[in-house]
């Protein structure tokens, strides 16, 4: 089963649109150079709220929540190349994302 980009940066999207609405500011906390998914210190979550699972808690996320706003891998995906690759991509669409959204800031000063 092949892992599409196109798929993990739609939960990535629904993501950004959970923490809009959430967390003011949330895209100036996160360090991108930092930035891992698969790390709960170095996640979106653990870098907004300290770990990923303080961040499901402040935020009343259960895992499927996690997996549908693009915080967590699908429990599905056992830890393997698969696991790694599906993080990989959960990483790069975040930061991709993450960039637009600061350009934006940006160019909108």
């Amino acid at each position: 089963m092949k892992i599409l980009k196109s798929a993990v940066r739609r939960r990535v999207r629904r993501g950004i649109q959970f923490l809009d609405k959430n967390v003011t500011g949330w895209w100036k906390k996160i360090r991108i150079s930092r930035l891992n998914m698969d790390n709960t210190g170095d996640c979106i979550g653990g870098q907004i709220s300290g770990s990923y699972g303080k961040f499901l808690s402040d935020y009343r996320l259960t895992s499927r929540h996690a997996v549908w706003y693009g915080f967590t891998v699908p429990m599905l995906i056992p830890p393997n190349s698969r696991f790694t690759r599906y993080c990989q991509l959960l990483t790069e669409c975040w930061c991709e994302e993450i960039a637009k959204l600061r350009r934006a800031y940006l160019l909108s000063l």
